[in-house]
């Protein structure tokens, strides 16, 4: 991802930082040390880093589930709104990939039960199965309420990207190529000749399918469909909320006939979050998405 930078690599995979999560770790430390100074704020921030810990391994587990079948995982990125591990490709059969979907959730469990054992606090990791979408425990709740109110009280118009590289479904891997090499876009929506939205190619089913049936495939038989939408007019938390359910990196923005307005990526969530913790309190930006 752009605006990340390489901390370590283990096992053969990079593991990155966007800059966003550094000032979402500043912004923790800044708030606590407002309410309780130094002795507040350092336990606040080793709980944020402690929670992302968990995050990464968390990805680890989906990514040495995925090189069991021979799937390497070139990067695992943290963002603020948790963590994002790219398989090299997708695997070939459905049972390999449901081993490699929960075999993250795997590890969270893990955790848990270590937890209990050595700590026996069964509190501190209560709903810890959420681990992925950092938001767990009191201090952590309170601290992503007020990350709420600066950044998610906004229409998600705020912070969609508009200049978009489409691609009409028949259009094929080589000309989704082409647009990946020529432009900074990761995610390709994929629309009809009325710009209704069918669906979005991401870059890592654009490389597996390269790898696996050539650049002559259709865009359209390799895209994700049935992704879930939002309107340019709802609100930013609502998008927020379909995309950690969804897990997906794009979600559609759409009219009310379906037409693509723009879409919503983790590294757009992150720059609305950096930007709006900058802001003056009671500050609304007049910025709009940038692309990809």
């Amino acid at each position: 991802m752009r605006w990340s930078v390489k901390i370590a690599r283990v096992a053969g995979t990079e593991v990155r930082i966007h800059i966003t999560f550094l000032l979402f770790l500043a912004w923790i430390g800044f708030s606590y040390y407002y309410v309780g100074g130094a002795a507040a704020a350092i336990p606040g921030v080793l709980f944020v880093l402690a929670l992302f810990g968990c995050v990464l391994l968390h990805e680890f587990g989906h990514a040495l589930a995925a090189r069991a079948f021979g799937i390497p995982t070139p990067d695992i990125t943290l963002l603020p709104i948790g963590g994002v591990a790219r398989l090299q490709r997708m695997p070939d059969k459905p049972w390999q990939e449901l081993i490699v979907a929960i075999a993250g959730p795997l590890v969270n469990v893990i955790i848990a039960v270590l937890l209990m054992l050595f700590l026996g606090q069964p509190a501190i990791i209560e709903n810890l199965e959420q681990v992925e979408h950092p938001g767990v425990g009191a201090q952590q709740e309170a601290a992503m309420a007020q990350m709420k109110d600066l950044s998610l009280n906004l229409p998600v118009s705020e912070a969609m990207v508009t200049h978009l590289v489409r691609l009409p479904p028949e259009a094929t891997l080589e000309d989704a190529v082409e647009a990946l090499l020529r432009t900074s876009q990761h995610e390709f929506p994929v629309v009809d000749a009325d710009d209704r939205i069918l669906g979005v190619l991401t870059r890592d089913r654009l490389i597996a399918a390269l790898k696996q049936r050539g650049s002559t495939v259709a865009v359209a038989d390799v895209m994700q469909r049935d992704l879930p939408v939002v309107a340019a007019d709802d609100p930013f938390d609502k998008a927020f909320q379909l995309m950690q359910e969804s897990a997906f990196p794009a979600l559609p923005v759409v009219d009310r006939f379906g037409r693509l307005r723009g879409l919503i990526t983790p590294e757009n969530v992150g720059e609305l979050m950096m930007v709006n913790s900058l802001l003056p309190k009671g500050g609304k930006p007049s910025w709009r998405g940038s692309p990809s």
